[in-house]
């Protein structure tokens, strides 16, 4: 398998890097041993499962592991069919030349995920999460839509279920330009308690008048954006918000409401020591 996964590799580098001319001649050669190297690791792999299948339904198992095994067994024949179906469709598309009009597998590891392409940044695999954070930086909401959903339809859905979570209605809410929508700034608007709704950016600045915008409590709600994007770099880099060690759309967001809770009892131990600190001064 390892010497498979390395040809794989190797094969994978070579149509990345070739160019020129002739380059498409060429990669469809290195297609065709690519293919070949994961057909010989697919098949391994369910002759594997055949092989070892009456093993497993005859073992004396208690019930969680019986139902652990028969989880990763399944994940593991799901993931050969998925293999199987992208390397149908690349032959298809890559040594047939045909337009091929199927559902495409994102990711073999998690078919959850999707395409991520955020302000021009290199398109990735993965989640777009939203977290809403309070005053004293708190983690007030977190949602994991399903594929790649635009900010701009959930600001409000979002600062409705920070005042379920919270009891509390912000006076203010700050937002980035992705969530620019006239529609959903007037919806913010409408409730109760909230009197500031402040997009940052060229499309926020043209929903508003030039007075609202050079308002001091808009350019305080404003400079106040810092405050949660340090909150996002806190969380994937001090509590792995980034890298996921689960898969599924229902995993990932209970992997990434226990980092968030985690990330709360630590502002919480964070604020109970600047308090003594400042009892003791």
């Amino acid at each position: 398998m390892d010497t498979w996964l390395g040809k794989i590799k190797s094969y994978h580098f070579q149509i990345s890097v070739t160019s020129g001319k002739g380059a498409k001649v060429k990669r469809r050669s290195v297609y065709r041993k690519l293919y070949k190297e994961v057909e010989k690791a697919v098949r391994h792999i369910r002759n594997e499962l055949k092989k070892h299948g009456s093993v497993k339904e005859a073992a004396h198992l208690p019930p969680s592991k019986r139902e652990r095994l028969d989880k990763f067994w399944g994940s593991i024949e799901n993931d050969m069919n998925d293999a199987e179906q992208v390397m149908a469709y690349s032959q298809e598309r890559i040594i047939d030349e045909k337009d091929t009009d199927v559902e495409k597998i994102v990711s073999l590891s998690d078919g959850s995920a999707a395409f991520i392409s955020k302000g021009g940044r290199e398109t990735i695999v993965g989640y777009r999460p939203q977290v809403g954070r309070s005053g004293n930086g708190f983690v007030t909401v977190l949602h994991v839509p399903e594929g790649n959903a635009g900010d701009a339809p959930q600001l409000e859905p979002l600062v409705r279920k920070v005042i379920e979570n919270t009891g509390i209605a912000p006076r203010c809410v700050s937002t980035d330009d992705g969530y620019s929508s006239k529609k959903g700034r007037d919806a913010v608007l409408e409730i109760d308690g909230i009197d500031i709704v402040s997009i940052s950016g060229s499309k926020g600045r043209d929903l508003i008048s030039e007075e609202d915008w050079e308002n001091e409590l808009y350019k305080e709600a404003r400079r106040n954006r810092s405050a949660v994007e340090s909150l996002i770099f806190v969380l994937k880099y001090s509590f792995r918000f980034g890298r996921l060690r689960r898969r599924g759309i229902e995993a990932v967001r209970e992997e990434l409401l226990e980092k968030a809770i985690v990330h709360n009892f630590s502002r919480i131990a964070l604020m109970r020591r600047r308090k003594k600190i400042l009892k003791a001064g």
